[in-house]
């Protein structure tokens, strides 16, 4: 099966379109969405697949989530 959210492009590669990031929402989140959500969800947001240092959202910057959703 194929899992269409993994990998990521590279940065370098998302890099090449800068002119187009900030055009980019940032994310809506609030704090405390993910209370009542499922555990993989909490750890997720922490960490992508809930693996240290990936994506972890609480220390990303917004050009950090621009190049996430880019990626998506």
């Amino acid at each position: 099966m194929f899992d269409p959210h993994y990998p990521f492009p590279t940065r370098e590669y998302l890099e090449g379109y800068p002119d187009r990031l900030d055009k980019i929402p940032l994310p809506n989140y609030e704090l405390g969405e993910l209370d009542d959500k499922p555990v993989f969800q909490r750890q997720d947001h922490c960490h992508a697949y809930n693996t240290p240092g990936l994506f972890p959202f609480p220390e990303m910057n917004d050009e950090d989530h621009r190049l996430v959703r880019a990626a998506y």
